[in-house]
């Protein structure tokens, strides 16, 4: 497998499930791209104790190097100028459409969900600065 290269969705989701992650495999590279494409570039503990609520204790390390892993592939692929991006969606056999449509459906929302979440954050940290700014401008008027 190299380095830009998604891991098989099977594997993974059994992995994932037999951990007892929140979240399936769709999912969690939904919610991944959605926090790189809002502009994070790096794993968080913030977040990755979201991704990973749920989870048995004693494979939390595992994970935790799971979704780093996943976070870096999509992350390469995402800035690559090959137009290698891959969404992570089961295989399905023929007459199986609607699998492929919840497992797409649910990778949109989570990617969504995170885009909004970091852009909510960035809104909140310019709110801030804004009001902070202001506040040093009443007090200097005094």
């Amino acid at each position: 497998m190299s380095q830009t290269t998604l891991p098989p969705y099977a594997p993974l989701a059994e992995f994932l499930f037999d951990a007892g992650a929140y979240l399936d495999a769709c999912e969690l590279h939904g919610m991944l791209c959605g926090f790189i494409c809002g502009g994070l570039v790096t794993p968080n503990i913030g977040w990755m104790s979201l991704l990973l609520a749920g989870a048995e204790e004693e494979r939390r390390a595992e994970l935790e190097a799971c979704v780093n892993a996943l976070f870096k592939i999509s992350l390469d692929q995402l800035s690559s100028f090959g137009f290698d991006f891959e969404v992570l969606l089961p295989i399905a056999e023929p007459g199986q459409d609607l699998l492929l449509i919840s497992s797409l459906s649910k990778w949109c929302e989570h990617f969504l969900l995170a885009l909004g979440v970091v852009q909510e954050g960035k809104k909140m940290k310019t709110a801030k600065g804004a009001n902070e700014q202001e506040i040093k401008e009443l007090k200097e008027a005094k």
